[in-house]
């Protein structure tokens, strides 16, 4: 056993999970922007008839929507065929005019939705695959709110120049090294990250929530940075004691399923410290990030 909970006293591995909340606390800190100017971008971008479906509104075939099957059927027109409507083409329009790189994520999305709910529209600017039944803002994850905010260029209004210059996709921008981060996190390898690279993480997260033009003064991304700052000083992020519990931990990472199988069954309970979006229910922990 005692090779088994020598990963819970590794540096590197707690950093990693340090890292994972680090993740969660900027979610929360940017979703109560994101929740409120989706309700501008919805008003930016006009009302829809609240009666086409998307499968209405694109034609087929469209390059990585349609899936084209045996017999020449598109699986995404199966239950619609496309129609003409010049009010809801009219909104499909102004969301593609919003979108940085001109590439919604039309199969994410409910367009008879688009009138009532703006989160539907947001879901245009999120990453293709992994999002069609995420329900709201809260519901999605570091990587979604974030890929929001930096596609829908109605955000800008929102953020200083500083932190999209350079432009996206440049590697340079500090909205890209963001997302960046989440990536790195979320795909490594051993489940590691070095001192250096968590204070660097730390930095670059503070300093979006941070922002003078919205985030400085935003009661959520004060909060966060606040939590944060608690966060990468507290010394004891993980303690032991000698119960038989069993510990998962739940991410839609390809590693995820090595982390179950290296940490359960324990005869150690795992506690992170400190206020974060780790649970413990009834002797197991649930890591959403």
């Amino acid at each position: 056993m005692a090779a088994d909970t020598n990963i819970f006293t590794d540096k590197q591995t707690n950093n990693w999970f340090k890292a994972c909340i680090a993740l969660n606390l900027t979610k929360d800190g940017l979703t109560d922007l994101v929740v409120t100017e989706l309700l501008n971008v919805q008003t930016k971008v006009g009302r829809s008839c609240g009666q086409c479906f998307i499968q209405n509104l694109i034609p087929c075939p469209t390059q990585d929507v349609c899936k084209k099957r045996k017999g020449n059927n598109c699986s995404f027109h199966n239950s619609q065929q496309p129609k003409s409507c010049q009010t809801c083409d009219k909104v499909k329009q102004n969301i593609t005019l919003l979108h940085r790189f001109k590439g919604p994520s039309w199969a994410n999305t409910k367009a008879e939705l688009w009138a009532s709910d703006p989160w539907e529209i947001g879901k245009c600017y999120l990453p293709r695959d992994g999002y069609s039944s995420v329900s709201s803002v809260q519901e999605s994850d570091f990587n979604g709110v974030v890929s929001i905010v930096l596609n829908c260029t109605h955000f800008q209004t929102c953020l200083s120049a500083a932190c999209l210059s350079p432009p996206p996709p440049d590697k340079q921008c500090p909205l890209e090294k963001v997302r960046q981060i989440g990536r790195d996190v979320r795909h490594t390898a051993d489940c590691k990250v070095t001192d250096a690279d968590l204070q660097y993480f730390f930095l670059t997260l503070t300093t979006l929530l941070a922002d003078p033009v919205r985030l400085l003064h935003d009661t959520p991304a004060t909060e966060a940075r606040v939590k944060l700052s608690d966060e990468i000083t507290s010394k004891s992020w993980i303690e032991l004691a000698p119960i038989n519990w069993t510990y998962r931990a739940y991410h839609y990472c390809s590693h995820i399923s090595t982390l179950s199988r290296t940490f359960a069954p324990l005869k150690y309970p795992l506690f992170l410290a400190g206020d974060t979006e780790v649970t413990l229910l009834k002797g197991d922990i649930e890591i959403a990030f």
